[in-house]
């Protein structure tokens, strides 16, 4: 999304977001990235030994939330959300200057959105790693905003009345806001069932939902600034636009869960864990 406090959205239309593309690639890069997904998955469950298990603590997780690198449109503050495109030269040689420095964790295990300036994002910062992609962690769609930036939009009704709500009005032709979290926490229930997939297959009664694979016991989620905000302000409290951050930044947090179970039927039948809360965040890249 784009940076800007909700005090400027309500304020007036100069500050626009930065977070949007198009639509065109999505189905085959989505498509080879569910395929890799899958196998690292079954990888996982089989072959790795208990000793490369961390475990953080009983019921909780280190998360690490990951903004992708910079795209043409982010640089022009446009809308940039359901439309594909790739990371620009000067987002990708951002992301390498802060690799370089040693900022980003490492990674035990590290899931995306489908998009590819996502995609692009974690194969330059975690090269020996196969992201697992969580499609409901798509940016929000923006509707008839898609590609446009303020300027653009000047004049039109619709988009003022945007501002004027907050923006919590829905994007016309597009999602709500809380179209767009309802649609991130089933993203993060996933990630948890996949979690909890792996540490069944490794068949160890003892092991705790948090050990995670891999020698850093970090589990790095490369996503988009909206899906960041959408997820933090669900669970950790505070408000939508408290949690903007520029391109390739991000939030370290600790995701507690239950395992108290789930419902005998429905959309959660036979889960055993679930999201309770998000706590100690703080910016790991000012």
């Amino acid at each position: 999304m784009r940076d800007r406090t909700e005090d400027q959205i309500k304020e007036q239309q100069k500050e626009q977001p930065n977070e949007q593309a198009r639509d065109q690639s999505e189905g085959q890069a989505e498509e080879q990235a569910k395929d890799q997904s899958n196998s690292q998955l079954k990888s996982l469950s089989k072959g790795q030994s208990n000793s490369q298990l961390k475990r953080l603590s009983k019921d909780q997780l280190e998360l690490f939330l990951i903004r992708h690198g910079e795209t043409a449109s982010n640089r022009e503050r446009r809308y940039l959300g359901r439309i594909q495109e790739s990371l620009s030269r000067e987002g990708r040689d951002g992301l390498f200057e802060l690799k370089q420095e040693g900022i980003y964790p490492e990674a035990g295990i590290v899931f995306t959105s489908p998009m590819q300036r996502c995609l692009e994002t974690a194969g330059i910062l975690y090269p020996g790693k196969t992201p697992i992609v969580i499609p409901e962690w798509r940016e929000i769609d923006f509707g008839d905003f898609e590609g446009k930036n303020a300027g653009e939009l000047q004049g039109d009704p619709r988009y003022q009345a945007w501002i004027d709500s907050g923006g919590t009005l829905p994007f016309p032709g597009g999602e709500s806001r809380e179209e767009f979290i309802r649609r991130c926490c089933i993203g993060l229930d996933k990630m948890l069932d996949m979690l909890r997939n792996m540490e069944i297959g490794f068949q160890n009664p003892a092991a705790s939902y948090k050990q995670v694979a891999g020698g850093s016991g970090k589990v790095c989620a490369v996503v988009h600034g909206g899906t960041i905000m959408a997820l933090l302000s669900k669970f950790g409290g505070g408000e939508y636009f408290d949690y903007q951050v520029p391109c390739g930044r991000g939030y370290q947090c600790i995701l507690r869960y239950d395992r108290s179970g789930g419902p005998m039927d429905g959309p959660k039948a036979g889960r055993t864990v679930s999201v309770s809360r998000i706590e100690r965040i703080q910016r790991f890249i000012s």
